[in-house]
């Protein structure tokens, strides 16, 4: 319940600040701004997903399930 919590208030503090942040950044650099955002934002998400990641086990029984379940997420 934590994580949950901690992960939702970085969610909402990253839109705050996306919505604040470029009005103070000067013209000259905004495109290495904007950079940094991406990288950090990509490196943000992908240290989620593998967190969350490691919360799931593959009932190897069910392969079927997961497979439907892909073709849902998919469409």
């Amino acid at each position: 319940m934590r994580n949950i919590v901690l992960f939702s208030a970085f969610l909402l503090a990253g839109l705050v600040l996306s919505q604040v942040l470029p009005a103070y950044v000067p013209a000259d650099s905004y495109e290495g701004f904007v950079h940094a955002v991406r990288v950090l934002t990509t490196v943000a998400l992908g240290f989620i997903m593998i967190r969350v990641g490691y919360e799931f086990d593959i009932d190897k029984s069910r392969l079927g399930m997961y497979a439907w379940d892909y073709v849902v997420a998919a469409t």
